[in-house]
């Protein structure tokens, strides 16, 4: 109560409830070495859906006109732009309505350390990862056409939002190189193929997902998207080691209100029942 901790922000990872925050003041965090990925989406507003689906077309519009695209790339069926600045991202990240979950991937967490200044971070690559017998989208991602969609099923009981656990494949890490990505490797492994193959540059990775994205098969834990509109999701994949850099997370200390320990201790209170753990209050 009297002594204002500081404790190290790891990208992805909640310190504690959001209401619990609200003293805390965050500072820059690292994403050096880490890969981050949507999987959560607000998948009954349409207007948002359109809206992240408009960002990615315009980011693909801009790289295009700018003579980006890799044409190698494209020749052998991958959609990937290289040397897009920083300026662009940042520009799709501003727009891109990101679900509230989704912490590290926030405007104020994200762009500060986009805008830290290392050149690592100058010129991305960015890539539209499609399904090879997916159906084809109801609308373009602006100059780069039709594209076929992954499916995405999401978890059978995420109603008010859709959760479908996990967005980007192993694989999906290599999407800039020219080799095939090795068979039984992990990511950390493949990180560093990735590294040796184009250097330190991070990778924009859109998803385009079908709005229907049914089970592959019968299933009890997943359910059909039903999207109001198909879904863009993106991946990110920096560059660089995850012990570099990191900051912290530093509590103000300011007295909570009534209604504000009411609402801890009440969270606290579902958990620990939801847990099945008797509270000792001895």
């Amino acid at each position: 109560m009297e002594i204002a901790v500081r404790i190290r922000a790891i990208p992805g990872m909640a310190i504690t409830g959001a209401n619990k925050m609200r003293a805390a003041r965050r500072c820059a965090v690292s994403y050096w070495g880490t890969h981050r990925q949507t999987f959560r989406f607000d998948h009954g507003n349409e207007k948002l859906l359109r809206g992240n689906w408009a960002a990615a077309a315009d980011l693909v519009n801009v790289a295009d006109d700018r003579g980006l695209r890799d044409s190698t790339a494209w020749a052998s069926g991958r959609k990937l732009w290289r040397g897009v600045p920083n300026s662009m991202i940042r520009r799709f990240f501003k727009t891109y309505a990101v679900h509230p979950t989704h912490a590290d991937l926030e405007t104020d967490m994200l762009l500060p350390f986009l805008l830290n200044g290392d050149a690592r971070l100058e010129k991305w690559n960015v890539g539209i990862v499609e399904a090879g017998r997916g159906p084809q989208c109801s609308d373009p991602i602006g100059k780069a056409g039709m594209v076929r969609a992954v499916s995405r099923a999401r978890l059978a009981d995420s109603t008010a939002v859709a959760d479908i656990k996990a967005l980007m494949s192993r694989r999906d890490l290599l999407f800039d190189c020219h080799d095939d990505p090795p068979r039984r490797t992990g990511w950390d492994e493949l990180k560093a193929a990735r590294i040796g193959a184009v250097g330190d540059v991070p990778l924009l990775l859109l998803y385009p997902i079908d709005r229907t994205s049914r089970p592959k098969r019968k299933s009890q834990v997943r359910a059909p998207l039903d999207a109001a509109f198909d879904v863009l999701g993106y991946g990110v994949v920096f560059p660089g080691s995850v012990r570099e850099g990191g900051d912290f997370v530093s509590v103000e200390l300011s007295p909570l209100s009534a209604d504000e320990i009411d609402a801890i201790e009440s969270e606290e209170a579902a958990q620990t029942e939801a847990a099945g753990v008797e509270r000792d209050f001895g």
